[in-house]
């Protein structure tokens, strides 16, 4: 069979396409897959208060008569407001504001020092006391920043007594210059051990979180499939083309 010019030409052209287009056509494409957060979000709250949100007493106790705990083996008891310091005693068993601490101990609402001496308000002052063979009073509790109750009672009244200490009163007025102050316990999670009385100031906010916008992991350097900073690796997605023949 014998064919033509034009026909040998379109036959050679066709061959040299096919010859020139490639097999396959491979792309990969970088695509960053759960991309590591700069952070830093976070703002931090300020220390010196308990961290129970559930906390509404307060230094105020406005509209709080009653805390929730009634028992602790092991506490001292701090006082803040005219007369601010630990709360001590004298060897009589009177408590004083301005004394080195002592420790207590409260059982179903009834406060011991830790000569296991009754704590009760003694008569006809009301001076707080603990004295020996005495049934101590009932009706102690602490809130959840450590705040002492008795009873229905969230503030009591100090009266300057000598040397810079003061005796603690149930009622104002006792004897000499009195002021009004509040109580609280330092221990069984209650209270803020500073090692100092007084109010203070409340602690120093939390640090902001970490730096800004995060960027692209580093490759690993071990050879392994996580970088060193333990985000995961970006996924590389591979697109293939498939040949198609050039028609001329």
């Amino acid at each position: 069979m014998r064919l033509s010019v034009a026909t040998v030409l379109s036959l050679v052209t066709s061959s040299l396409a096919v010859a020139l287009v490639p097999r396959a056509l491979t792309t990969s494409l970088m695509i960053p897959v759960d991309e590591p957060d700069g952070g830093g979000k976070g703002k931090g709250s300020s220390g010196g208060m308990s961290a129970d949100k559930d906390c509404k007493s307060g230094d105020g106790g406005d509209g709080k008569t009653e805390g929730s705990l009634k028992d602790c083996k092991k506490f001292r008891i701090k006082s803040k407001g005219t007369a601010a310091g630990w709360v001590g005693q004298l060897d009589s068993g009177q408590l004083r504001i301005g004394l080195k601490e002592v420790n207590f101990s409260m059982e179903s609402g009834q406060i011991m020092d830790d000569k296991k001496r009754g704590m009760w308000w003694t008569p006809p002052t009301d001076t707080l006391q603990c004295d020996v063979n005495q049934k101590p009073d009932k009706g102690w509790s602490a809130g959840c920043d450590g705040r002492l109750y008795f009873q229905d009672m969230s503030k009591y009244y100090q009266c300057e007594a000598e040397n810079k200490t003061y005796n603690l009163y149930k009622k104002n007025g006792q004897a000499g210059k009195c002021g009004e102050v509040r109580l609280y316990m330092v221990g069984c999670g209650r209270g803020d051990d500073d090692n100092k009385g007084g109010d203070g100031g409340k602690g120093g906010g939390g640090g902001k979180g970490g730096g800004g916008e995060g960027g692209m992991p580093s490759p690993p350097s071990n050879g392994s499939q996580t970088p060193s900073n333990g985000t995961k690796p970006p996924h590389m997605v591979r697109f293939v083309s498939k040949p198609h023949r050039l028609v001329l």
